[in-house]
């Protein structure tokens, strides 16, 4: 009768409905799934990059240390050097001070490019 043959012109445009939101409910899930996948790798990214800046940064206070180490006993140097009288035959003392003054200051503008190293990775890290 009539309710059945409604039944039955619905029945098709329901089934259509089901099939569409089923397809619907398949993508939208493969979309979430990738979504996820990325949120992971980016995730993932952060950690090493964050791992990466505490090393710079580890790395940056170590060589501002040893930076300030050097300079204090440059400046030491240069001091026990600058209090000996001028003579015209360095002593061994003097040659010895002498080197290891230039030594030091080699290391001293060594550990600047460094420590300059260091605060260009820190700064281009944050």
């Amino acid at each position: 009768t009539t309710t059945d043959q409604t039944k039955d012109s619905l029945s098709p445009q329901i089934n259509e409905s089901i099939n569409a939101l089923k397809a619907e409910l398949k993508s939208t899930l493969a979309k979430y799934r990738i979504k996820r996948e990325q949120t992971t790798s980016l995730y993932e990214k952060l950690f090493a990059a964050r791992c990466d800046l505490h090393k710079a940064v580890a790395e940056r206070d170590r060589a501002e240390s040893v930076r300030a180490d050097l300079q204090v006993r440059v400046l030491a140097l240069e001091k026990e050097l600058n209090l000996q009288p001028d003579t015209r035959q360095p002593t061994p003392r003097e040659i010895a001070l002498t080197g290891q003054l230039e030594r030091l200051q080699a290391d001293y503008h060594h550990l600047e490019a460094e420590l300059q190293t260091a605060r260009t990775r820190f700064a281009d890290a944050q």
